[in-house]
């Protein structure tokens, strides 16, 4: 004889298997949330304002939504004041002093969050803080490889830049065999060379690069820096490049990843509100393939999303650029578009 179950028991059983799945996931996906309000390493004002316009969009409620176990690190105060020149240092430097104490408190954040066991969702801000976020990583880790999805390889010196704005030149101020031959921070600016190189060059590759100078092709060539164009895109695919991507900067899967994703990586068709968007960028479901399958290597401890500039065009144009960088987030997080179509 058939036991009869109830609807009742059905439901009571459902709900502590759904409870049950949520808990393992949440084990699997802590994610810490650091805001980095800052936009003092560029001449272009905003990108300072993201932070809280992301919260306000619901991002905190979003990443809770998909089974995360979410802590809040909330807003840092990076807007430092502008200090005097020190001895040494290089006048037409912008905000130098301000720039080197607020990537200094968003590493340590960093470093506080991945050793709570958390993935950390930095929120700019300027690119440039991926310096701090990179270095607050690999204090955890020792083996660490770095996705830098962005227009622009930001290898730009105090040579070549034509005005001098830091967040043209993160990636060398990054790298260590760049900061040996160029000697960077202690010839160019003594504030800088508190920020010491903390990756060799073969632990970067760039994805969706557009708009390369004559002399950062230079560099991306001498140094054998690994980087796939949107040229490589098109011929090759978003999900062939992400996985040779892989095999360039962590061909076994036993480093830790950290991705700086610049907005302006993506086309300005789907996210628009950026300072310096650049035509024929990554569509949304280029983005999100490469959100997936980051996700899928269970490797992810840290992710910034930098440059969002709510400063820049229509209210249409920020609601959707917000919108858009939401959905990578969750993408990167887990959320995949084979069990999620909202």
């Amino acid at each position: 004889m058939f036991a009869v179950i109830s609807k009742a028991h059905i439901a009571s059983k459902a709900a502590f298997a759904l409870k049950t799945i949520t808990r393992n996931a949440s084990k699997l996906r802590r994610v810490g949330i650091i805001g980095a309000p800052f936009s003092k390493a560029q001449l272009t004002e905003g990108t300072n304002l993201a932070p809280q316009l992301f919260r306000k969009h619901g991002l905190l409620q979003h990443i809770e939504s998909i089974g995360c176990n979410l802590t809040d690190f909330g807003d840092l105060t990076l807007d430092f004041k502008k200090g005097k020149n020190e001895k040494g240092e290089t006048i037409e430097i912008k905000h130098a002093k301000c720039v080197t104490k607020a990537i200094e408190k968003l590493s340590q954040t960093v470093t506080d969050c991945i050793k709570s066991d958390a993935i950390a969702l930095t929120i700019g801000g300027d690119n440039l803080l991926s310096l701090g976020t990179i270095r607050g990583h690999q204090r955890c880790h020792e083996k660490i490889c770095v996705l830098w999805i962005d227009a622009h390889t930001d290898l730009k010196t105090l040579e070549c830049s034509e005005d001098s704005n830091l967040n043209e030149m993160s990636v060398s101020l990054l790298i260590n065999e760049i900061n040996q031959k160029y000697n960077i921070g202690a010839k160019d600016l003594q504030t800088l060379s508190k920020i010491s190189p903390c990756i060799d060059a073969s632990s970067i590759v760039y994805i969706g690069l557009r708009a390369v100078s004559p002399f950062e092709a230079k560099l991306l060539e001498d140094f054998n820096i690994p980087y796939f164009s949107m040229r490589d895109i098109d011929k090759l695919g978003i999900f062939e490049v992400t996985s040779r991507a892989f095999d360039k900067v962590n061909p076994h899967l036993n480093k830790s990843i950290h991705i700086s994703f610049d907005i302006d990586s993506i086309d300005r068709f789907f996210a628009p509100s950026t300072s310096n968007p650049i035509p024929g960028g990554l569509t949304l479901r280029e983005a999100l393939s490469i959100g997936e399958q980051v996700a899928n290597t269970k490797l992810l401890r840290a992710l910034d999303v930098m440059e969002v500039n709510p400063l820049v065009g229509t209210e249409t144009d920020i609601n959707n650029t917000i919108d858009v960088s939401i959905n990578l987030i969750l993408a990167f997080l887990g959320k995949g578009r084979k069990y999620y179509f909202t």
